[in-house]
């Protein structure tokens, strides 16, 4: 019940993280996400394999094209994510940056917390990922291919760019839970913007 509250507060937040890194965005829907720009908070199915962006529009209020990086990570446990959530905004070096009445000059903060603070030593098990294959020794260079292929493919165009490939992440053990911060629009300080599994940085 404590989770499902915890769900259902972050549902009401400006934020997607439940919509793409809880566990809904594991799996197949991660996948599809990494390799062909379906954002899968786009509950518009139509919109969603036009590889729009659930929540981003242009100037004239169209959506844009999703974007999405090399990576794609997520808590693949409900329970988890709820734990690891509340857990990251009592976190100490995140509760007072929530607490703040007013912004820094910063719009975006974004803090790393190892997962194990979060979810315990075992909490790596919870968290799951999938990263680009390089093309030509570079993923931003995947990336790139992966979104023209996209772009071909919205305008119905053929196109010889082949479909990306990506591994599987074997491992978060060591990793952190990136936490990022966004400015409110009100000035009135932040609000947790996304919340995602990544690999130790080294």
């Amino acid at each position: 019940p404590e989770a499902r509250y915890v769900i259902a507060a972050i549902d009401q937040g400006d934020g997607h993280a439940l919509q793409r890194h809880e566990g809904h965005g594991s799996g197949q829907n991660a996948i599809d996400r990494l390799t062909k720009l379906h954002d899968m908070a786009n509950v518009n199915d139509a919109s969603r394999m036009k590889c729009e962006d659930a929540y981003r529009t242009d100037a004239n209020g169209n959506p844009v094209r999703h974007r999405c990086e090399g990576t794609v990570s997520s808590i693949k446990d409900l329970e988890a994510f709820a734990v690891a959530y509340a857990a990251a905004a009592q976190h100490p070096r995140v509760g007072p940056e929530l607490a703040q009445t007013n912004n820094s000059t910063a719009k975006r903060v974004a803090i790393h917390i190892p997962i194990n603070e979060l979810l315990g030593p075992d909490g790596h098990e919870r968290c799951e990922g999938y990263r680009l294959k390089p093309v030509n020794g570079s993923v931003e260079r995947a990336a790139q291919e992966r979104t023209e292929r996209a772009k071909a493919q919205q305008l119905h165009q053929a196109t010889s760019i082949a479909a990306p490939a990506y591994d599987a992440i074997r491992s978060y053990e060591g990793g952190n839970i990136l936490c990022i911060l966004k400015a409110k629009r009100d000035g009135s300080g932040y609000t947790i913007d996304t919340f995602y599994p990544e690999l130790a940085q080294t």
